[in-house]
């Protein structure tokens, strides 16, 4: 091969674009089920999962039909098989050997890793990525562990003139509503900067901004771990106390360098691995009593992880089209995914499902190993040619010979002249055909005018008999309002005047009626009057009739005395 073909080998195989040769492997997917916690177990919680590790199958009981469909609405139960399940009695060396060991041991040849923990909350996400103290570390320490023992067991190699050198940077950061935040830069919340993700020029994406902090030893990990740790977003939830409310990625980066006795020192490879905890999946009715604020962060993560769950169904789906147009995996839809592309493209990934025992989870749970079992389906790309050994590094940089080089040279010039010959005959088709496209526009200018002048005279008599019909239409409507018009007033006159006869007849009625009233008050005074005149008759005839009264007695008084 020419040193020019060689060159565009490896800057293919470095930038992991078709020139390499590309290999497929398996999404692989571990499945841990957390134990019970003192708590859940004073409290008797329910289980709703059985577990059959040899088998590779686990049952899971629902608790409410309604959210499922298909059989397991049917059989209110939901079966799975998995090629790796670690039950609830393995420990995290069990789950670091089984996950991320073999993907610290592929950094050391160039390859990319990604490990992520996807589950509900309350489900030992966080507890399997970081662990609990120095007892009970978790994958970042194990994993830290392995790098600085296999950079101290191996050493600095070297052949002939050229030593390979090694070098460890660590970056944290956290997706909270959809913005990066920096985990190791300004403590202070209120300073804290939303990160821009930014494409470079071999379309890897990258976080413009995040700190990477050079590191020497596991302890030096372990501290800014626990520094960055305590800025993450946590909050108290109905499912658990210190529930994330952010997606946190921590990544190794492995930098190895050529030095040259010389002292030219040159980047050979460069390989990371980024290890997530991702927040919880929950329904929103789970978190009855939250404030909003709570609800909007269950709200985005809820949807980065739907996003995620999306993208692994659509590579699904391109993994079955090969010989026809595959779909837009929509990575761009989340910040999540977008930092998960270059890893699921051309990388090597492990999921961990982790997930929760108990019976009241286990809703959100059947929809998490519905994803992880989607996940299992999915083939993720690595490049070949990205790796380095000692061997291709020199072979690469031997000098060409003379003879090599001339033959090369014969064949560009013989290339470069037949490239002019193809040229100068695409020019003549390219005039002849701008010629016949010209003729082409301009008897597609004429027909369109024609239809355009058709069109403007059909448009101005069908104006136009609009224009007569709406005359005619207001005509009529006028004459309807005048006869209108004028009815009314006929109507206004005819009430005037019989107002005006009822107003005279009201006026002589009112005369006779007062003449009536006048002469039966006189009549009623001369009765009166009579009254009077009788009563004093009545009374002089009652006077009388004691006078006479008096007389008879006395009559009666003599005549007793005379006897």
């Amino acid at each position: 091969l020419a040193m020019g073909e060689v060159a565009r080998r490896i800057d293919f195989a470095e930038q992991g674009i078709p020139g390499g040769v590309s290999e497929k492997e398996p999404l692989r997917v571990v499945l841990r089920v957390r134990p019970l916690t003192d708590g859940e177990k004073l409290r008797e919680e329910e289980e709703g999962i059985t577990v059959d590790s040899e088998a590779g199958s686990l049952r899971l009981k629902c608790r409410d039909r309604i959210h499922h469909k298909g059989s397991v609405r049917e059989h209110g139960e939901a079966q799975f098989h998995f090629s790796t399940i670690l039950g609830p009695i393995s420990s995290q060396r069990d789950v670091f050997e089984a996950t991320t060991q073999p993907l610290v041991e592929k950094m050391f040849t160039g390859k990319d890793g990604l490990v992520f923990a996807y589950g509900t909350t309350n489900a030992g996400k966080t507890y399997t990525i970081q662990g609990r103290g120095n007892m009970r570390p978790g994958l970042i320490h194990h994993a830290c562990q392995q790098i600085f023992d296999t950079m101290s067991t191996t050493g600095t190699e070297s052949h002939a003139d050229t030593k390979l050198e090694r070098e460890v940077n660590i970056s944290l950061m956290e997706i909270y509503n959809e913005k990066c935040y920096d985990l190791l830069g300004d403590k202070d919340a209120k300073n804290k900067i939303n990160l821009r993700i930014k494409e470079d020029s071999r379309g890897y994406f990258y976080v413009e901004g995040l700190k990477k902090q050079v590191v020497k030893s596991v302890e030096q990990v372990t501290h800014l771990l626990s520094l960055g740790m305590k800025q993450r977003r946590v909050a108290d939830t109905d499912s658990n106390e210190r529930s994330s409310r952010s997606h946190a990625i921590f990544t190794f980066y492995l930098d190895q360098f050529a030095a040259r006795a010389e002292g030219v020192t040159e980047l050979v490879k460069s390989s990371s691995l980024s290890i997530v905890d991702l927040a919880g999946a929950e329904r929103a009715e789970r978190k009855q009593g939250c404030d909003r604020e709570k609800i909007r962060e269950t709200s985005h993560i809820n949807k980065s992880l739907m996003n995620l769950a999306r993208c692994l169904e659509v590579l699904k789906e391109n993994q079955r089209r090969q010989d026809r147009k595959k779909h837009l995996v929509p990575y761009r839809q989340s910040r999540l995914t977008r930092l998960f592309q270059h890893s699921l493209e051309t990388g090597s990934a492990v999921m961990i499902a982790n997930i929760s025992p108990l019976l009241r989870d286990s809703d959100e749970t059947i929809h998490a190993l519905s994803c992880a079992a989607l996940a299992c389906q999915v083939q993720v790309g690595r490049n070949s040619l990205c790796s380095w050994n000692k061997e291709n590094l020199l072979s690469v940089r031997k000098t060409p010979s003379a003879t090599s080089m001339t033959k090369e040279l014969a064949r560009e010039r013989a290339r470069s002249s037949q490239l002019e010959c193809e040229v100068q005959r695409l020019q003549l088709a390219l005039a002849k055909t701008e010629s016949r496209i010209c003729t082409m526009e301009c008897e597609l200018r004429e027909e369109a005018a024609s239809e355009m002048e058709e069109a403007l005279a059909y448009m101005e008599a069908e104006c136009a008999r609009r224009l007569e019909e709406a005359a005619e239409t207001s005509e009529r409507r006028v004459e309807k309002r005048i006869e209108l018009i004028t009815q009314t007033a006929r109507k206004k006159m005819l009430r005037r005047a019989r107002g005006y006869v009822d107003q005279a007849a009201s006026t002589k009625y009112r005369e006779w009626l007062d003449e009536e009233i006048d002469q039966r008050k006189f009549e009623d005074q001369l009765h009166q009057e009579e009254r009077i005149e009788l009563h004093d008759r009545i009374e002089e005839l009652e006077i009388i009739l004691k006078d006479c009264k008096c007389v008879k007695n006395l009559s009666e008084v003599i005549d007793e005395a005379s006897t």
